[in-house]
């Protein structure tokens, strides 16, 4: 068997859910990562593994190629994902890379928290990034914990990890931070009908829906946190739902955040937003 019989495989198992254009992308990242082929081999007799025909009836399920192959590149390496962390979208690199643009002049020793880590890739890139950062991350899943303790331990970042509620927090943590970022869960409950197979079938529950009647309720945790835990002058970065970017910075002008700015994404959505808090609560 060769590569085009191989991709034509692939992309005839999953046609009945993806678009051609995305079927092949999914193709060939199966191929790659999990294959471990190079796209320009051009061998006659490629043997397949005695696991491909149970990726493909997982892929045909809608189970995502992340999940299948276990790795999602973020910032151009690879770390491990599995069904209790989300996988890392490029909306969340965007927001690293400007996190980094941010700091990238600052003195080492800087310390950021990223809250809601999952995997790990925000903190663990800008600390990759940005030598001599302080970083941690806190999650209230013990099981994507240990998948962003072993990404940190395979790239070899340092960062600490611990498992906290930033609904009921119980850390008590001795230091303030000069960056605070988040992606949180953001989608209301009611929405949970509109997302893909790939998405509401196997990607944390936990990690992407809010009530319908406080859609923004970890952002208001997470500013409250802030303010009690960022250094003067600290600043807060967070991804968020389009359609609650104005409720949200309303709510931080209300806690007392100035500097507030927010930011497109490279589709053109209301996709981030930092902002500064000028004093801290001790």
């Amino acid at each position: 068997m060769n590569l085009p019989q191989i991709k034509a495989i692939i992309t005839s198992g999953i046609a009945h859910l993806y678009d051609p254009e995305e079927a092949l992308a999914i193709a060939k990242g199966y191929i790659s990562d999990k294959l471990g082929l190079k796209l320009s081999d051009r061998s006659e007799s490629i043997t397949l593994p005695p696991f491909f025909d149970d990726d493909m009836r997982q892929l045909a399920s809608g189970k995502p190629l992340q999940y299948v192959t276990g790795i999602q590149f973020f910032f151009g390496r690879p770390f491990l994902v599995n069904e209790s962390v989300l996988i890392p979208r490029p909306e969340t690199e965007e927001l690293t890379q400007w996190i980094h643009e941010n700091i990238k002049a600052s003195a080492p020793g800087i310390r950021i928290l990223d809250i809601g880590t999952g995997s790990g890739c925000i903190p663990i890139t800008l600390n990759l990034n940005n030598p001599g950062t302080r970083v941690y991350g806190v999650d209230v899943s013990p099981e994507a914990l240990e998948i962003a303790t072993q990404n940190a331990n395979i790239l070899k970042a340092t960062v600490k990890f611990i498992k906290d509620d930033i609904l009921n927090p119980v850390h008590h943590f001795n230091e303030k931070f000069d960056i605070i970022v988040s992606n949180p869960p953001y989608i209301p409950k009611s929405e949970s009908g509109s997302l893909a197979v790939h998405v509401i079938g196997y990607e944390p529950h936990l990690a992407l829906f809010v009530p319908d009647d406080d859609p923004i309720l970890f952002y208001k945790k997470i500013c409250n946190f802030a303010l009690k835990h960022l250094r003067p002058n600290g600043v807060i970065y967070f991804e968020v739902h389009p359609d609650y970017i104005a409720e949200i910075v309303n709510y931080l002008k209300i806690m007392g955040f100035s500097n507030i700015i927010t930011r497109k994404d490279l589709s053109g959505h209301n996709r981030f937003i930092k902002a500064t808090g000028l004093l801290s609560i001790d």
